[in-house]
């Protein structure tokens, strides 16, 4: 199968995105440095192997801490997670 990668329509970015705005959902919290990302779970997991792995190595935790990442960086891959979709042909 080859990947191709896509923008999700209009309407899917601005549901995703206002779903990451709202604040009552978020159950989790990703620190890098001194900043503090409240994300949802769920979708982190969902759409990341990587951190989908580590919230499996610590169910009881309600944060991660990341090291050798930039809050640059990782703001990209929170924009990435959120408004695009993998999808194999």
């Amino acid at each position: 199968m080859q990947a191709s990668w896509i923008q999700l329509n209009s309407d899917k970015i601005r549901l995703l995105r206002d779903f990451k705005n709202f604040s009552l959902s978020e159950d989790f919290t990703i620190k890098i440095d001194e900043k503090e990302f409240k994300v949802h779970k769920l979708i982190l997991a969902a759409r990341s192997p990587t951190i989908a792995e580590m919230i499996e190595n610590n169910l009881d935790a309600n944060e991660l801490n990341l090291v050798d990442l930039s809050v640059e960086i990782f703001e990209k891959i929170l924009e990435f997670i959120y408004v695009s979709m993998k999808v194999y042909y």
